[in-house]
């Protein structure tokens, strides 16, 4: 298993509205990487990290969007645990993979640019 604390330590030192970017950062790139079945090594280690981003974001958010977060970690997880699942050369299968990873990263910059607007709510 990968040593995360270097990633950690870089991650927290960063603003929540960056690293909620890095994390829509990964989503994209998961987005990009699902009609290439020659990246599930590469994809599997972005819903890796992207995991722990999370873990190490959540606590910092009201209870309602830490538990979407906390949702959508378990999405990677699952998504982690059946990659050659969803990774296929069916474009339908592809095409719902990358909505719904769409959805989840318009969810992300949603809370990131809340986040630069000083929304009070959002935080725990």
């Amino acid at each position: 298993m990968k040593d995360l604390s270097e990633i950690k330590a870089c991650y927290l030192a960063q603003p929540l509205e960056q690293r909620l970017g890095y994390l829509a950062m990964n989503l994209a790139r998961l987005r990009t990487l699902v009609k290439e079945a020659a990246a599930a090594i590469l994809m599997e280690n972005i819903l890796y990290e992207s995991k722990y981003l999370i873990e190490w974001t959540a606590s910092e958010f009201d209870v309602e969007i830490a538990a979407e977060l906390v949702e959508l970690q378990v999405q990677l997880a699952r998504w982690q645990l059946t990659l050659n699942q969803c990774l296929t050369d069916d474009d339908a299968h592809n095409q719902e993979f990358i909505a719904l990873l769409g959805s989840w990263l318009k969810r992300v910059l949603q809370l990131s640019q809340a986040i630069s607007s000083n929304n009070p709510a959002l935080f725990a």
